[in-house]
């Protein structure tokens, strides 16, 4: 076949194609509603963290109900997106704290969440005590030994 008669043919449909698509992006543009109107202002920040929305929907609903497995994997998967600082991450660390079984674990865990919000440092029994009251099933639904007893010592010489 002749190369000038296959890019003739090819072109009829290539710019049925393009007024396709010109006229479908006119007629979309006209029709948009409010929630594409309302998201489009957004800065880069708030979109960020609008899109973080589900996953955090599911994180807090498995941890209010799921097993001590699920809620593991629903707060690494959460802290997997949340950025490195910020209330959710450190909210989410001292989860994962209430659920570890390690003391010496839930001491590191709540080491990086004082280091995610430096507010809560203060008072990071309660705001685990806050945490775990959100809790319905076992483990995780109490306070972690960490904040009962104190980070426990090693023997030494």
């Amino acid at each position: 076949m002749n190369p000038t008669r296959a890019l003739e043919r090819a072109s009829g449909p290539l710019v049925v194609a393009a007024l396709v698509a010109v006229l479908a992006a006119a007629l979309a543009g006209d029709r948009r509603g409010a929630l594409f109107g309302a998201t489009s202002r957004l800065s880069a920040a708030e979109r960020a963290e609008l899109e973080l929305a589900p996953t955090l929907a599911v994180a807090n609903a498995t941890w209010r109900l799921g097993s001590g497995a699920s809620a593991r994997r629903a707060v690494k998967a959460a802290l997997d997106q949340l950025p490195d600082s910020g209330p959710a991450r450190a909210r989410a660390l001292l989860r994962f704290a209430a659920v570890d079984h390690n003391p010496e674990g839930q001491a590191a865990v709540v080491g990086q969440a004082c280091a995610a919000d430096a507010s809560i440092c203060d008072h990071l029994k309660e705001a685990t005590e806050s945490e775990v009251a959100t809790r319905l099933v076992s483990p995780g639904n109490r306070l972690p030994l960490y904040f009962l007893a104190g980070h426990p010592h090693g023997v030494g010489p």
